[in-house]
Order: structure tokens, then C-alpha cells, then sequence
């Protein structure tokens, strides 16, 4: 499917965009390194392995000096970098950790600017202060791991003054899913290496490259080419496999190294709080051993070096110590030997390591696992310094419990202190409830506050009610002086509402003040949401042709729709080789089309081992459904990482069969507001059986609203008692979304209004559905209207599935036709069921035949189920014989007991 601009409406707020890694140094003595006599160095005068690139098998050598790096090999993705370089602007090289990424870039840089001065910051704030003093000409900026850099006081602010500036970064593709995801990177190039090496590449190879072993070695194993000389396999098999108990405690060791990381905290850890946490990661037969290894002796297991290149824990300086990306990738893909999640331990040892200014990363790190105790632990400790941007993530985790009100008080709260972004979450959740006057009034305070995606969403509010000046006044302002970033941003946001026509405009005016790729590449975007196929595979190749994966990706589905099968099978592959997840599983599909199944599964494995949510959700549920439960939550909370909503939901289903409705409530309100209709069915339904009926309804009527049947079914049968009338349009709603259940009630509740018309229809879908009781409604529909034949039909059908009122009607319409063995018959078999009705009339026929003996106990069942006619005739029966007393007692209870028709209705 093409990647379609999101048109659900207003976005919510990514909670930590402004604090996004805070973490990293926020005191920086200077604002760049490596410097060479205080002044900036020359690309050329760096060594690479200062810059991050891996040192490779065999650099380090136990005689203590160093072999240079292997030779680079030339990748695919080279011509698009040096394209990219000389656009100027951000460039992001993504990738797996040990693809090669960082030597990609580097050799770019060596490659086409030997001679720039080359700028490391120090951090984000950093990087902003030496944009503002005019770094001047022949300069490009280096940022490795991108992440470091990114809030909202540095990258995004400097890239107002570096336009022309090349700036070089790589990054993760966990990290760059999780930037994406929180919405704090701006507008840039991405340019994908592929771990491992295509066809193109190792045809093109140059002989002389063999001559170094390293190559010729990489290039006959079987994990990635860059993976291999990283040694990235040996510390996975190092930290993953052995025995004897040094093994496990510098096993236990990595472990919670690497479980600092994935808990925000990527400085180097000291050996102390190693050494207190590895214990919490050993078998737990191990744990109280009095002979286990000191905690020294497994770190120095742990440090040593691996075929000359990398070892499992980093030593650094201050007996400290850190574990590789590549482990840290490999936790994340569930790879390695740790949980799903960092153990509470982790959390609590590194908020001991960290400012408490700079404990929302902590707290944001603990969301994105769905630990919401550990999230609130480490934003309590941001609200009792000060820190307003724990208080509006307080607001965050209050969502993500369900806690309506109390996420309210603690956004207006830290919108009191000026947070611009609680501002806009409560904007949004204004929106939600439909309160637009309050929508508008706190996006408009955001705006005033420098908020710019609050200025592009106050300007949409203005636009739907009709106030175009105004809301073309806000996106001016929010472009600045022709900012083509900004241009860009307000046109996607434009698209993602529905404005197609100003996002053309806007997207173009950015496509004029910076020729860049991803600006062609939404312009993709909007032309297929428009419809225009043609104009989004002209756009969609112009940016394929420039190296935007997502654009070869995206140019695929559409000549996959077009059926050109074989130029839709060229671009998908030239996608997956660059590692996109999407095109991944897209070429799966195309194999299964074909019925190719081996392929087809081969290549939905490697999208859901490169992050594809969709691919690794199937995979789960095919464990949950041969019964490895374990497994299946192992990929369904990988799936849940990459966005999928169908996951999180089965997480939740998992948490609310074990009665755990907290547990359950975490996933499904992560999955409601990914999109996920049911979830918000069921968070709905919960916040209201608990009390909260205005929450409740809230996501209730957004799950009716995104098509869900359930939730309208919910939304009417939970109004249904105390006013049938309000609970009609609900009950239409579901039943036209293809509820069973509601097209049923609809018929019925309608039928009892009075509205036969309306409700004949519905009541005839319903019967025709074999809904027992829809068809003795259909039937008498038909009676009522001297139809016998119709009616004995549909009465019959219902009447042999069971139900009993449409057995006793039955014997009165073959009655009606002088049919009374068949009438006897139904009437009797209604009696023995215990239906009043039918014990009545077939009370009424035994007296009829002579038989008063066989008819009086019946007519006294009838009477006495409260029947009103049964009632009447058995005090008429009673006065005949004399007994006056019980005649009266019977005449009174009929008198205050409602007549009931028993004919044609």
C-alpha cells in the first residue's frame, strides 16, 4: 500500500519532543571536538575510527599495534550520497548497527571534501550556538549517531542557519523509528546501507580488494558483510552462548549494560552499579552461589577484545563501561538473552545516574517498553525538581492508563508554567471531544508561545470554520522568511488534513527554496491521495531516481496496482536491498501472488527482523495459534515497537484474559490511539463500566467513528434502557457497519415504536441471517398482513430453531387454516417449554374437545405466569363452580395485570 498521508485528524503531541535525549552533555566546556591546535581539523587530517567507524577483525593486534581499517568497498548507495552532499542540508545514512553505516559517510566525506574543516559538536545545544556564528564556507558537520543531537534546542533549531551547510549524520533505524515516531526530526535526506552486500555490489568488486583476508572473509559468511568485520556475530555468540559460571556472570554483566541503554541511559556505566544490577539477570539458581566469579572478573570476560576488533562491554575511563550498538540492536530485535524489557532494577539504577532534570528521558524510554510505573518513578523525580516537562508527561502516562481527568489537570497544570507542548495536547484532546472553541483556544496559545506545529493546526481550525485570511496569516507566519523546511512542514500537515490543494502549493513553494528529495516525495504522496496516479509516479520516480528508498518503495505499489508485475518486482528489490522493512514485505506478497510461498515467507521474516510491525504481528499470532504464547509475545511486542496496532491490541487481550485489566488498558489505549478501532471499543466500554461514562463515550463514539460496529453496538445497547429512542441512531449506525446483533435490536425496537415501515427491512435482513427471533417478528409482519403462507414460513423457520413464541404463533396461524393436529402439535410443544401463551391456548382446546380435567392445570400455569386472559377464564371457570373466593382473588390480579393481545398483532 502507498504510504498515505494520515488523515485521521489532529495528531497527538509527541510527549518529549522538546527533551528528546536531554541526556547528553548539557554543560559543554566547548561546542566541538576533536580540534588540532584549537583549531577545526580537515576531514583528511581525522582518523576514522575517531569519527566511529568500527575498528574491523584484526585492527588491534596483541603486540599492541594497530592494522589499518580494511579497504572501503564501494556500495550502491555511493552515488546518491555524493548527490546528496552537494545539495548541502541534513543527510541522514541509516542502517542496522554494523551495516556499515559510519564508514559509508566517512569515506563520502574523504571521498568529495577532503580538505573542508570538519565540525563535531559537542551536543545539541552546541550545534545551535556554532550555527548562529557563521561557520563560513568549506565546512561540513559530522554528527554520528544522530540521536545525540536531536530537541528542540538543537538540530532542528540550527538548520534555519546551516541550509547551505552539508551535514552529515548516521543513525540506528531503531533510533531513526523512534525520532520519526516522536516527531522531532526535520525535514532531511535519507539514505539507506544495506547489511548485506547486492549483487551489484560484490559484481562490481575490485580485485586488488581480496587481498586483504578481512574481505575475502566477509564475503563467504553468512551474516552481513559489515556485521562480519565488526566481529557484531562474535559478541552476539559471546554474550548469547556458553557455560561455567564466569560465563554467566559476564553474561549477567552485558546484560545490564545493555539494559541501561535500552532504558535511555547511554553514557558509560560505572563498575558499581554493574556490579549491583548483573545479579538481577543471573538463572536464578545461580544468585545466592557463594563461589560465583566477582563481579571485577566478569567485567574484564566481558572487555575482552574479540578478533582483534570489539568486545562485548566497552571499557572507558573511570572504571566505567559500555555495550555496543550491536548488542543493543540485538536486545532490541529479541536477539539476545535478556526480557522483553529492562528489569525494574534498571530503571531504578540508572534514575541514581542521572540529573533530575534529565529523568524524563528515563521516563520516555520506560513508555516506549509500556512500563508505566517505571515511567511515572522517573517522572516523579522531574516533578519534585521543578521539571515541567515531567509534569506534562504525567499528563501522557494519565492517557495511557485511561486517567481522563487526571491527564487533564496535569496538562493544564504544565500549561500553566508555560509548556507549550501540554498547550497542544490539550488542544488535541479538546478536538476529540469536540470542543473546537477550546481546540482553538490552546493551539492558539501554543502558537503565540513559538509552538509551530501549533500555528499549522490553529491555521486548520480557522480554515474548517471558513476564516481562510486568518488561517494563511498563521501559516505565513509559521514559514518565516521563506523557510523551505517550514514549507514543507505546513504542506504535509496540509495533506495529512485533507487540504490537498494547499499542500500542492505549500510543498511546491518548498520544492522552489530547496530542491529537496523528500519534499518530491510528498508531493508523491498528496498526488495519490488525490487520485492522480500518474502525477504520483512521475513525482515517485523523480525522487526514486535521487535515492529516497521510500519513493522506490512507494513507485512499486503503484505499478504493482497498474499490474506491470515485473517493473513492480525490480523496484521492490531495489528497496529491500536497501533494507526498507516495507518493500520487504511487499516483495513477500508479490511471491505469495505468484505461489511462491518458501520465498514468500523467506522475505516476511526478513521484514520482521528489519522492523516491519505488520510482518512480525503474523508471525506472532502463528506461535500463539501452535500454542508458544512466550514466543508470540516476544514478536507481538517487536511489532509493537514498529507502530502495529493490531499487536499491541493482542498484548492487551493477553492482559485482560489473565483478568488484568490495567495491563490490558496500557496496550489498548497505545493501540486506540494508533488507530486501532476494537481497542478503542474496549477502552471505551471500560472507562464506562468504571464509572467514567463521559470518557467512555468519548472513545467509544471515536471507535464508532473509525468504523467500528462493536462500539456503536456498545454505545446503543448501553442507552437502550433508559431511553430506547437515543439508542436508535447507534443501533442503525452498527447495523449498517454490519452488526448482527444490531440490525436485530434495530428491527425489534422499532417494531415496539410503532415505525413497522422502517423497521420491516431490517427485521427481513436479520431473518434472512437466521436470527430465530427476527424471523417470528418477520413472520407476524407478514400475518398481520394476510399473508398466512409467508407467515408460516418464517414462523416455522423460527420455531425449529427453538423459539418458543414463534411455535405458539405458528399453531395459531395453522389454526387459522383449520389445521388443528399441526396447531396441537406446536401448542404443545410450546406448553412443555413452559410458555404461558401456549399452555393457554392449549388449555382453551382441551376444554374445546370435551377434556376440561386436561385443560384447568394448564390454564392454572398460565394464570398463574401471570398471563391476562388465563387469568379472566380461570375466574370465570372458578365462579361457575361456586368457589367465589378464589374467583375474586383471581379477578383482581387480572384487573391489575395489562390485557395482552393473543391474535394477529
Amino acid at each position: 500500500m502507498v504510504q498515505q498521508l494520515n488523515v485521521n485528524g489532529p495528531r497527538a503531541q509527541p510527549p518529549f519532543a522538546g527533551v528528546w535525549r536531554r541526556l547528553r552533555g548539557s554543560s559543554p566546556v566547548g561546542l566541538t571536538s576533536h580540534l588540532i591546535d584549537g583549531r577545526l581539523p580537515l576531514v583528511r587530517e581525522l582518523d576514522p575510527l575517531q569519527l566511529g567507524v568500527k575498528p574491523a577483525i584484526g585492527t588491534y593486534r596483541r603486540d599492541g599495534r594497530r592494522r589499518a581499517l580494511p579497504p572501503y568497498l564501494p556500495r550502491d548507495c555511493d552515488r546518491l550520497l555524493d548527490d546528496a552532499l552537494s545539495g548541502g542540508g541534513l543527510t541522514i545514512v541509516r542502517g542496522r548497527a554494523a551495516s556499515g553505516k559510519t564508514r559509508t559517510a566517512y569515506e563520502l566525506l574523504r571521498r568529495r571534501c577532503p580538505d573542508h574543516r570538519l565540525v563535531v559538536p559537542l551536543n545539541g545545544p552546541a550545534l545551535r550556538e556554532l550555527a548562529a556564528s557563521r561557520l563560513g564556507k568549506d565546512v561540513v558537520i559530522w554528527l554520528d549517531d544522530l540521536e545525540h543531537y536531536l530537541g528542540g534546542d538543537g538540530l532542528a533549531a540550527a538548520l534555519m542557519h546551516l541550509r547551505q551547510i552539508p551535514i552529515i549524520a548516521t543513525m540506528r533505524d531503531e533510533e531513526l523509528s523512534r525520532a520519526e515516531g516522536g516527531g522531532v526530526l526535520p525535514l532531511h535526506r535519507e539514505i539507506s546501507v544495506a547489511p548485506v552486500l547486492s549483487d551489484q555490489e560484490v559484481a562490481d568488486l575490485r580485485v586488488d580488494l581480496l587481498a586483504d583476508e578481512r574481505i575475502a572473509q566477509a564475503l563467504r559468511a553468512r551474516v552481513g558483510f559489515g556485521e562480519f568485520l565488526a566481529a557484531g556475530h562474535v559478541l552476539l555468540r559471546r554474550w548469547r552462548d556458553g557455560g561455567g559460571l564466569l560465563f554467566h556472570v559476564g553474561q549477567a554483566l552485558i546484560s545490564a549494560a545493555v539494559d541501561c541503554r535500552r532504558a535511555g541511559y547511554d553514557k558509560p556505566v560505572p563498575a558499581e552499579v554493574l556490579d549491583r544490577l548483573h545479579r538481577h539477570y543471573l538463572p536464578p539458581a545461580l544468585r545466592h552461589r557463594s563461589d560465583l566469579p566477582p563481579a571485577d572478573e566478569g567485567l574484564r570476560w566481558a572487555a575482552r577484545l574479540q578478533l582483534g576488533a570489539s568486545s562485548c562491554l566497552e571499557p572507558r575511563d573511570g572504571n566505567t563501561y559500555v555495550a555496543p550498538d550491536y548488542l543493543l540492536d540485538a536486545a532490541q530485535r529479541g536477539d539476545g538473552p535478556v526480557e522483553d524489557r529492562p528489569v525494574s532494577a534498571v530503571w531504578r539504577g540508572v534514575l541514581d545516574l542521572v540529573p533530575p532534570f534529565d529523568a524524563v528521558v528515563i521516563a520516555f524510554h520506560a513508555i516506549s517498553y509500556g512500563d508505566l510505573d517505571a515511567a511515572d518513578a522517573a517522572l516523579q523525580v522531574g516533578i519534585e525538581a521543578g521539571d515541567v516537562d515531567a509534569i506534562a508527561g504525567r499528563g501522557i502516562t494519565a492517557v495511557l492508563r485511561g486517567e481522563e481527568q487526571s491527564a487533564e489537570s496535569w496538562f493544564v497544570r504544565a500549561a500553566e508554567m508555560g509548556n507549550s507542548g501540554a498547550m497542544a495536547n490539550l488542544a488535541v484532546r479538546a478536538t476529540q471531544r469536540g470542543d473546537r472553541e477550546a481546540a482553538e483556544r490552546w493551539h492558539r496559545e501554543a502558537a503565540l508561545a513559538g509552538r509551530t506545529e501549533s500555528m499549522i493546526e490553529l491555521a486548520l481550525l480557522l480554515a474548517d470554520r471558513g476564516a481562510d485570511a486568518e488561517a494563511r496569516d498563521w501559516l505565513d507566519r509559521c514559514a518565516g522568511d521563506s523557510d523551505p523546511n517550514a514549507a514543507h512542514d505546513i504542506g504535509v500537515r496540509l495533506g495529512e488534513h485533507g487540504y490537498s490543494g494547499w499542500a500542492q502549493e505549500w510543498l511546491q513553494r518548498a520544492l522552489d527554496g530547496a530542491d529537496n528529495v523528500e519534499t518530491v516525495y510528498c508531493l508523491g504522496l498528496v498526488s495519490s491521495r488525490t487520485g492522480d496516479v500518474d502525477a504520483a509516479i512521475d513525482w515517485f520516480h523523480r525522487a526514486a531516481e535521487r535515492g529516497y528508498v521510500k519513493a522506490t518503495y512507494n513507485l512499486a505499489v503503484l505499478l504493482a496496482q497498474r499490474g506491470d508485475v515485473g517493473a513492480a518486482e525490480e523496484r521492490y528489490r531495489v528497496a529491500a536491498a536497501a533494507g526498507l522493512p516495507e518493500a520487504m514485505y511487499g516483495l513477500g506478497y508479490l511471491m505469495h501472488g505468484r505461489g511462491d510461498d518458501e520465498q514468500a515467507e523467506m522475505w516476511r521474516r526478513r521484514a520482521a527482523k528489519a522492523g516491519h510491525g505488520d510482518a512480525s504481528h503474523q508471525i506472532g499470532v502463528e506461535c500463539r495459534d501452535r500454542g508458544d504464547e512466550a514466543e508470540a509475545v516476544r514478536w507481538w511486542r517487536q511489532a509493537a515497537r514498529y507502530g502495529s496496532a493490531d499487536a499491541m491490541w493482542e498484548l492487551g487481550c493477553l492482559h485482560g484474559n489473565r483478568n488484568d485489566t490495567e495491563g490490558a488498558m496500557v496496550w489498548w489505549i497505545q493501540a486506540a490511539k494508533a488507530g486501532h478501532a476494537q481497542a478503542a471499543a474496549s477502552v471505551g466500554a471500560q472507562l464506562w463500566l468504571g464509572g467514567d461514562t463521559g470518557s467512555g463515550e468519548r472513545w467509544l463514539t471515536r471507535a464508532a467513528d473509525r468504523g467500528s460496529a462493536h462500539a456503536a453496538f456498545i454505545l446503543a445497547a448501553l442507552r437502550h434502557a433508559d431511553d430506547p429512542e437515543a439508542a436508535l441512531p447507534w443501533y442503525r449506525r452498527a447495523a449498517e457497519l454490519g452488526h448482527q446483533d444490531a440490525g436485530v435490536r434495530l428491527g425489534g425496537l422499532l417494531l415496539s415504536l410503532g415505525a413497522v415501515e422502517d423497521a420491516t427491512p431490517w427485521l427481513k435482513v436479520a431473518a434472512e441471517q437466521g436470527d430465530a427471533l427476527s424471523m417470528t417478528n418477520y413472520g407476524l409482519l407478514w400475518w398481520q398482513g394476510g399473508d398466512l403462507a409467508q407467515a408460516e414460513l418464517w414462523l416455522r423457520r423460527s420455531a425449529e430453531q427453538g423459539e418458543v413464541d414463534a411455535m405458539t404463533r405458528l399453531g395459531m396461524v395453522l389454526n387459522q387454516q383449520s389445521r388443528g393436529e399441526e396447531s396441537e402439535a406446536w401448542w404443545r410443544q410450546a406448553a412443555n417449554m413452559g410458555d404461558p401463551l401456549g399452555r393457554y391456548l392449549l388449555s382453551c382446546l382441551e376444554r374445546q374437545t370435551g377434556r376440561p380435567e386436561a385443560g384447568e392445570p394448564l390454564l392454572r400455569q398460565a394464570a398463574e405466569a401471570g398471563l391476562y386472559f388465563a387469568m379472566t377464564d380461570l375466574s370465570a371457570l372458578l365462579r361457575q363452580r361456586g368457589e367465589t373466593a378464589e374467583a375474586d382473588m383471581w379477578t383482581r390480579r387480572a384487573a391489575e395485570a395489562e390485557p395482552a393481545e393473543i391474535g394477529t398483532p
